[in-house]
């Protein structure tokens, strides 16, 4: 299976390691033997990100920020400290709602064969 390379991020095995939510970066993590990823990413504000999916189960977290997330026909509005989670091949949206930056913290985690 591959794994998503985004243009831009340091790839790091994972270490332990605390993220502070002030931290900011583009950091692909990815943990050996497993074809897990992590991705911190960030987003300026007023960034829409138009309607598309993704192959794989997504976890996300908001560290700072907030966002408006279209998803199966609801808005979910979402703030520091806020998850969710996104099944494969669901059609979504996003609008960063802050004057902020959006800063998430995205797990990747691709499809098995039969899922």
């Amino acid at each position: 299976m591959t794994k998503i390379v985004l243009p831009g991020f340091e790839q790091s095995l994972l270490v332990n390691r605390f993220f502070p939510a002030t931290e900011k970066g583009n950091e692909a993590i990815n943990i050996e033997g497993c074809d897990v990823q992590t991705f911190s990413l960030e987003f300026p504000p007023g960034t829409k990100r138009p309607a598309h999916k993704h192959d794989e189960y997504r976890i996300t977290f908001v560290r700072a920020g907030t966002m408006a997330i279209e998803m199966e026909g609801k808005v979910l509005n979402m703030v520091p400290g806020d998850f969710m989670t996104t099944l494969p091949q669901t059609l979504h949206s996003l609008e960063v709602t802050s004057s902020e930056p959006l800063s998430i913290v995205e797990i990747v985690v691709p499809v098995s064969p039969g899922d």
